[in-house]
């Protein structure tokens, strides 16, 4: 279905590229083996706890009560201790860190606030396994005081039930983050657009120094609009950016001005403090210094800051680049970056330039699209708007992340049904002490009651961990681009997995209280 979607409503992570699904009997012979390798392994483990416990707690039913084989307590009954305390006081600690001193350094980059989200999901778990702890010595007024006691007699089962479903809602929703918005594309200098309105291309070279208006009216372009054209030097290679699927060994290459970048604090960069001035400072051991976006250093050339790249030269020969730093999310995808006059020393037989950036006014910018892209028809200009190239870059991005949250998504599904799995196993093992329940008096419906909020306090407390903390991760990235702290998204998917838990949950409870209770006595006494 994921390929099948990458080659129709996904087809910008792919460039339009169709993709078939392929397999051959080795590959679910492998995938069968492995799934059943991991299942063994998890099996022997919790088997070798077990079989360290006393003969007499096994032959009682108390190891599997208790949740020894989940390393929890280690006594019978509703005693045991309640976990470790420095973990989450550290975890609580760390991640609140993080996000304080995100706020305070008005840190905006997704990474960060989600290593702090990850720290306070950890702490939250250790904080729910103690207080499943806590509640199993509580005082019983009622059916609801009852239910939640009776989560104190399994913690391990009960914890590890809460840990899956908050980590899988807290992917799940944080991924969001991540997403480019088209409507949220800012126009300022220091954004993906360098606060340029236009990109364009050119198949023969331009000479001329389109900033002067003499030359603007000798070539009929026009376009009063215009407050300034910045011109590129253009060596052709390999499609660098996300929509080649390829890994690219001679990238494209642009020669820039640094110095009118530097001054007009054009793009952003990935490390602070960084500027166009890199590109100025020449390097010890002779390599040259080049600038390239995050995503084409990372994907396409597998690459990181401080590795040497090796492109041919002018002069038949081959030049040594070195990447110096990386831009965050900029139109120039797929293309490394130089000082123009090293491009010119390079490259002494490419003359003029075959890209440019035009800065003009928004409600001009389709008169000047279509006059100079008529007035150099000749030269094979193909201008178009900046925040079109950026969204089109953006939409791979966004399709991988689509494919993530679905695939995450379906496995949160997964873990959230298994809540209702939870719940008939639990019932299944304690049918006796029902039973005994409704012998005393209890209706049926007082005992389902009991075990359903029993259970769906596990899914609603893992859900809401994993809901608040991924709100911790989003809220300031959020707030810094002007969004609402809680999105529809956020509170569809929450509302989504709870719906579905609760029906498994009820649809488990019914299913496993259905036998006769005197049956149930008569076979277990």
């Amino acid at each position: 279905a994921v390929l099948y979607a990458l080659s129709s409503v996904w087809r910008d992570a792919t460039a339009g590229t169709q993709i078939n699904f392929h397999a051959n009997a080795a590959s679910f012979v492998a995938g069968a083996l492995g799934t059943v390798g991991a299942a063994l392994v998890c099996m022997g483990w919790v088997s070798r706890r077990i079989w360290r416990q006393p003969a007499r707690r096994l032959l009682a039913g108390e190891c599997f009560s208790s949740g020894a084989a989940f390393g929890g307590l280690e006594g019978g009954g509703y005693a045991g201790r309640s976990g470790p305390l420095w973990m989450v006081a550290a975890c609580s600690l760390a991640g609140g860190g993080l996000v304080g001193g995100g706020l305070l350094l008005k840190r905006t980059d997704p990474e960060w606030f989600f290593g702090a989200g990850m720290l306070l999901l950890i702490a939250g778990v250790g904080f729910a396994y103690r207080m499943l702890g806590r509640l199993a010595s509580g005082r019983v007024r009622g059916i609801r005081q009852m239910a939640w006691r009776n989560l104190g007699r399994r913690m391990g089962r009960s914890a590890v039930l809460v840990g899956v479903l908050a980590s899988g809602a807290f992917l799940v929703l944080s991924v969001e983050v991540f997403r480019k918005k088209e409507g949220s594309l800012e126009t300022a200098a220091h954004s993906g657009t360098g606060g340029y309105a236009l990109w364009g291309e050119l198949s023969s070279p331009v000479y001329e120094d389109l900033n002067q208006v003499s030359v603007r009216d000798q070539l009929g372009l026009g376009g009063e609009s215009v407050r300034q054209v910045t011109l590129l030097r253009k060596r052709e290679g390999d499609e660098a950016s996300c929509l080649n699927l390829n890994r690219a060994l001679e990238p494209q290459l642009l020669g820039v001005p640094s110095l009118e970048w530097e001054k007009r604090g054009a793009f952003r960069f990935s490390a602070a403090g960084q500027s166009w001035a890199v590109l100025r400072s020449p390097l010890q051991d002779g390599t040259i210094p080049a600038v390239v976006d995050e995503a084409t250093m990372r994907w396409a050339l597998q690459k990181k800051v401080g590795d040497i790249l090796m492109l041919p030269d002018g002069r038949g020969g081959r030049a040594r680049l070195r990447i110096v730093a990386a831009l965050q999310g900029s139109l120039l995808q797929g293309a490394l970056m130089i000082e123009e006059a090293d491009f010119v020393r390079l490259y002494p037989d490419l003359g003029g330039y075959r890209a440019l950036l035009v800065d003009a006014d928004a409600q001009e910018l389709d008169a000047v699209r279509s006059g100079w892209s008529r007035a150099l028809a000749d030269r094979g200009l193909e201008l178009v708007r900046s925040s079109r190239r950026l969204a089109e870059l953006d939409a791979v991005a966004n399709a991988y992340l689509s494919i993530f949250q679905v695939l995450g998504g379906l496995g949160v599904l997964l873990g959230t049904l298994g809540g209702g799995v939870v719940a008939a196993r639990n019932i299944v093992e304690r049918r006796s002490e029902l039973a005994l329940l409704q012998a005393a008096g209890w209706r049926l419906g007082q005992v389902r009651r009991m075990l359903a909020w029993e259970h769906l306090g596990l899914v609603v407390l893992g859900v809401l961990l994993g809901g608040g903390c991924a709100l911790l991760v989003t809220g300031p990235i959020r707030a810094a681009s002007g969004e609402p702290l809680v999105s529809g998204t956020l509170c569809v998917v929450l509302g989504g997995l709870l719906g579905v838990a609760g029906l498994a949950v009820w649809g488990a409870v019914r299913a496993s209280t259905s036998r006769d209770t005197i049956e149930v006595l008569r076979c277990d006494g």
